[in-house]
């Protein structure tokens, strides 16, 4: 199994980093891939066997093969059929309505065929990927497809805001207080909350959870007690920890970590973007 990161080299302020997730032949992942959200929305392309997706009640569908997916506030899992090859593009959460022109709520918790976004240009960007092994003609291929979208460099005042408040929930762990987000970026509790809905994709207590959620696993992988967790994490005591872990996952963080599967770690490695440079491979 091999997971490719890539920085983008023009388009940093708008893509978060682009993945490339391969199996050979020999490799066989019998067992799901758990994901808990980030936060995020991506551009899929899957050049493999088709992939099942599957939420909390197991309600079970394919995924097209081009699909913008992102928003989701509760984890899910992925069914690999067979031979595994996609490539993603994680897009920065302070631009990503900038790729749809329109609020990002509207495609929360969705799986969108990405021709309805893209329109059919998109053919010419899976065409040329199809066959790339050279990671940055790929990088070069995707940056200069979503130029277009990009094309005004310039971020607005509000989306500033919002980047700092992002960096602030991301820095903090999770542990930080919505009024206090709203005081800092100026905003009205009640304006930041709309904000930070129509651009992120979901209200900013979702977010919050996901982060401390995605902290939470990883202090769980690290060995870390739950009274550990709680106390860095800000929660008010151990059982608070694990329903606000559970209302994401369905499970305890000590049950979600044991039934990581290869990729479920190696995507753990990859999310933590702020700690990488370059190009990684697992």
């Amino acid at each position: 199994m091999e997971l490719q990161k890539i920085k983008p080299r023009h388009l940093s302020l708008q893509i978060k980093y682009i993945y490339i997730l391969r199996s050979q032949a020999r490799d066989s992942i019998q067992r799901p891939h758990l994901l808990i959200p980030d936060g995020t929305f991506e551009l899929i392309l899957n050049f493999g066997s088709p992939v099942i997706h599957a939420d909390q009640n197991q309600k079970a569908i394919q995924r097209p093969n081009a699909l913008l997916a992102g928003g989701f506030c509760k984890q899910f899992s992925l069914y690999y059929t067979g031979t595994i090859h996609m490539v993603g593009i994680v897009f920065n959460p302070i631009c990503q309505n900038m790729i749809v022109n329109d609020r990002m709520d509207i495609y929360s918790a969705s799986l969108v065929n990405a021709e309805q976004i893209f329109g059919k240009n998109l053919h010419s960007l899976i065409d040329s990927l199809n066959d790339v092994s050279d990671t940055d003609i790929l990088r070069e291929y995707i940056e200069k497809f979503f130029m277009k979208f990009f094309t005004d460099q310039r971020v607005p005042a509000h989306k500033e805001n919002l980047r700092a408040a992002v960096e602030t929930i991301q820095r903090t762990k999770g542990n930080t207080d919505l009024s206090k987000l709203a005081s800092h970026v100026c905003m009205s509790t009640r304006n930041f909350r709309r904000v930070f809905t129509e651009t992120i994709g979901m209200a900013p207590k979702d977010y919050i959870r996901i982060v401390r959620s995605k902290n939470i696993l990883h202090f769980t992988k690290q060995g870390r007690s739950v009274d550990t967790m709680a106390f860095d994490l800000g929660y008010y005591d151990p059982s608070h920890l694990i329903r606000d872990f559970k209302a994401i996952s369905g499970v305890t963080p000590r049950v979600y970590a044991d039934q990581l599967n290869v990729i479920d770690e190696n995507f753990m490695r990859v999310s933590q973007y702020a700690q990488s440079q370059g190009i990684l491979t697992k």
